[in-house]
């Protein structure tokens, strides 16, 4: 958007902010409960990473498109089709995502791809520690979804509104 002069200046100056903004507190904390699936989202974006995530565990996740957090002027960009040149190559992770074919059309599900510069962490945390967890991190942490066995033999991203 900014290289198409289409992003707006306070758009712009929440975005620097949250770009400058380091994840070493949320990192520690993280650290301190023994989190072990943290990872932090760059640029493969959020699904791909929840995917790599997975994997390994042989699970599938949950995801609630209407829980993860936009910066201002993301979801308008999206709905005038701008996007990064990067995202079509994420969209690699769609194989394994699930949804309603109306969710496709959510600006958050195309946010799913988009490569982040500086994003957030993705952790993975127990029922047990999310309360810790969201207490210490305050504001700053969303929940956006839930770890699931996997029925389909292999891990995938089920999406809900």
């Amino acid at each position: 958007a900014h290289m198409r002069a289409r992003c707006q200046s306070d758009w712009m100056d929440t975005l620097l902010g949250t770009m400058l903004a380091s994840n070493q507190r949320a990192g520690e904390i993280a650290r301190e409960l023994h989190l072990e699936a943290v990872t932090d989202v760059t640029g493969f974006g959020l699904a791909h990473h929840l995917l790599e995530m997975l994997r390994p565990s042989g699970l599938s996740a949950e995801l609630r498109l209407g829980k993860i957090p936009l910066l201002p002027g993301a979801q308008e960009l999206v709905e005038q089709g701008i996007e990064s040149t990067l995202a079509p190559g994420n969209r690699a992770a769609e194989a394994d995502l699930r949804c309603e074919p109306p969710l496709r059309d959510d600006p958050r599900y195309a946010v799913l791809f988009d490569p982040q510069t500086s994003g957030g962490l993705l952790m993975g945390v127990a029922d047990e520690q999310l309360d810790a967890l969201l207490d210490r991190l305050g504001q700053s942490a969303t929940v956006i979804g839930c770890v699931q066995p996997t029925t389909a033999g292999q891990s995938q991203i089920q999406l809900f509104q």
